[in-house]
């Protein structure tokens, strides 16, 4: 994962990714016997324009939001425990806030809770 990576990057990258496969098996494999390189597998160059579309057009577009780059970092535990307890401490208040929580969930929603640091 790159945290430069945006949705326009992704989503350019995707394109392009499949848009050359799809090209390169059924249009560009027909030269394999002229030129030597349309008779490589076709994910092999889809990867490889998908990888630098997504990073060229990540780069000229606007940066992901800081909300984005945190949830970024705690996906993958780069921010520090209390920040990562709070975080948790206030997505089970929201799911306690749920009217569709059964009293068991609750209650083991509640014991949760008090098992958990307050964030100081």
């Amino acid at each position: 994962f790159w945290k430069r990576t945006n949705l326009a990057g992704a989503v350019a990258g995707m394109v392009v990714g499949a848009t050359t496969c799809f090209v390169w098996k059924f249009v560009l494999s027909d030269y394999a016997g002229t030129y030597e390189i349309f008779g490589l597998y076709e994910l092999a160059p889809g990867f490889v324009l998908s990888f630098v579309v997504t990073v060229v057009v990540s780069l000229i577009t606007k940066k992901p939001s800081k909300e984005m780059l945190d949830e970024f970092d705690m996906v993958n535990g780069n921010v520090p425990m209390d920040t990562y307890l709070s975080h948790v401490r206030d997505t089970l208040k929201c799911v306690l806030s749920d009217d569709k929580v059964s009293v068991d969930e609750a209650e083991t929603i509640k014991h949760l809770l008090a098992e958990i640091p307050e964030h100081k």
